[in-house]
């Protein structure tokens, strides 16, 4: 059965830290792996960031590059974002809080 690529749903996330501050300028990656889809966007001043979407399970990353530029503006020791999966349904719309953990 074919994948609708249509975009019906808007998701919204932030990205903090592990002391709830927003992680601006967080380059993001919202990958749909059955249909090769992918949404890039850039977290805002406070860690906010939006994106049109469809229905499915999408993944969600940032690169090494982007975190290491974080974690300096921060001034915290080396980050990463936690393995996150999305479940989307068509039509309604998810916002979810990422937390950036520091690597041991």
């Amino acid at each position: 059965m074919p994948i609708s690529t249509k975009t019906r749903t808007r998701f919204a996330g932030r990205v903090v830290d592990s002391q709830g501050r927003g992680v601006y300028g967080l380059d993001l990656k919202l990958r749909h792996p059955v249909s090769g889809v992918e949404r890039r966007v850039r977290s805002d001043l406070e860690g906010r960031f939006g994106l049109a979407v469809f229905g499915g399970q999408w993944t969600l990353s940032s690169d090494e590059h982007s975190l290491v530029w974080a974690a300096a503006r921060l001034g915290t020791g080396p980050l990463y974002l936690p393995k996150a999966t999305l479940s989307v349904e068509d039509g309604v719309d998810l916002e979810k809080t990422f937390v950036l953990a520091q690597r041991p």
